[in-house]
């Protein structure tokens, strides 16, 4: 079905834009980094 295959174009055009901001790539990255960082607190306290 041609329908199909437009919305799944459509969905993965929509999942690159959403990958390539850059802004959430820090956010991903401040998450990231507070896991880790909260990981290590918990260990030395």
């Amino acid at each position: 079905m041609p329908f199909v295959k437009v919305s799944k174009d459509f969905f993965y055009k929509v999942l690159y834009k959403i990958f390539h901001q850059p802004f959430l790539l820090d956010f991903i990255k401040f998450s990231v980094l507070s896991l880790i960082l909260g990981k290590i607190v918990k260990k030395y306290l």
